[in-house]
C-alpha cells in the first residue's frame, strides 16, 4: 500500500505537564489570523487607556477588560486547538501581559518555521526544476546557500 504524509504544522510544548499546542503554519490563513490577534491585543491596550474607558469606574473597567480578554482567549483556542488557553494559562483569565508574553514567545517559533518552509518550497519548486531540466552548477550552489 502506498502512503503519503502531509505536514500539518508543528507542536509546541506549553507547560510542565507536557501538554502541547499545534501551530498550523500550513493553513494559509494562519499568519493573517496570528498577527490579527496580536493587533487586536494591542488595540485593546490602547482602548483601555482611552478616555471613554477611563470615565468608567474601576469595576466597569475591569469587567470590560475581562470581556475583551475572553474574546481573545476564544480566538486563541480556535486557532491553536481546544483548551489551548487552559493548557497555557491554567484556569484563569490571563492579564494582557500574559497574553502578550504568549504571543512574544510564539512569534520567533512561527517566523522560524515560516522561513524554513519558504526556503524549502523555493528549493523544491524553483523555475530551474520545471520541466525536469538539468540544473547548472551555479543553480545548485544558489539553492544550497538559501
Amino acid at each position: 500500500m502506498n502512503e503519503i504524509s502531509i505536514t500539518r504544522g508543528i507542536e509546541v510544548k506549553v507547560n510542565d505537564n507536557g501538554d502541547t499546542i499545534n501551530i498550523n503554519i500550513e493553513d494559509q490563513s494562519f499568519v493573517e489570523r496570528f498577527y490579527g490577534l496580536i493587533n487586536r491585543l494591542e488595540n485593546i491596550t490602547k482602548e483601555m487607556n482611552g478616555e471613554e474607558i477611563k470615565q468608567k469606574d474601576e469595576l466597569e473597567q475591569l469587567q470590560h477588560l475581562i470581556g475583551k480578554t475572553q474574546e481573545i482567549m476564544r480566538d486563541i483556542d480556535n486557532m491553536f486547538g481546544a483548551d489551548c488557553c487552559k493548557k497555557v494559562f491554567g484556569d484563569i483569565v490571563p492579564s494582557p501581559y500574559l497574553l502578550a508574553d504568549f504571543f512574544e514567545q510564539l512569534t520567533p517559533i512561527t517566523e522560524q518555521y515560516i522561513d524554513a518552509r519558504q526556503k524549502n518550497i523555493a528549493k523544491k519548486y524553483s523555475r530551474s526544476r520545471t520541466g525536469n531540466k538539468p540544473r547548472t552548477k551555479e543553480e545548485i550552489i544558489q539553492d544550497a546557500m538559501r
